[in-house]
């Protein structure tokens, strides 16, 4: 396998803390979200739901981290099925609840090649991730 480039190795890793955040951002998001029982907006906004502004911006801003992450994955189609496969149901599906073995059987990969198909993946997410925002920040 190709030696990865510094710049290739720190995309990777802060590929992988953008994923490896994701349930914990796409739960908090869910946890927040108004309820849907609410007679209005409005009562909801005073009820508890959102007290301010602020709550209310967070909220959004939660949300479209998620979409972000959510369509960045989705984009890595582009790049490669397999590597689409390795992040979606690694990251989005599962929230990174099981081990590396366990990935790698389901993809039927030895640990290695899921390893080297993994960081390639992790790089192409970085490539599309707000349109290269992770690159761009290097």
């Amino acid at each position: 396998m190709e030696e990865l480039e510094f710049d290739d190795k720190a995309a990777a890793k802060e590929a992988k803390r953008i994923l490896l955040s994701y349930p914990k951002i796409k739960r908090r998001y869910k946890n927040l979200a108004p309820s849907i029982q609410s007679p209005s907006w409005s009562d909801e906004k005073t009820s508890g739901g959102f007290k301010n502004n602020v709550n209310y911006e967070k909220w959004i801003e939660m949300g479209i981290e998620v979409e972000e992450i959510e369509y960045g994955v989705d984009k890595v189609l582009g790049f490669s099925i397999d590597w689409y496969d390795i992040l979606h149901y690694r990251y989005i599906k599962t929230g990174n609840q099981f081990s590396q073995a366990h990935y790698a059987k389901k993809a039927q990969y030895e640990k290695t090649q899921y390893y080297e198909n993994l960081n390639m993946a992790f790089m192409a997410f970085a490539e599309v991730y707000k349109k290269g925002k992770i690159y761009k920040d290097l």
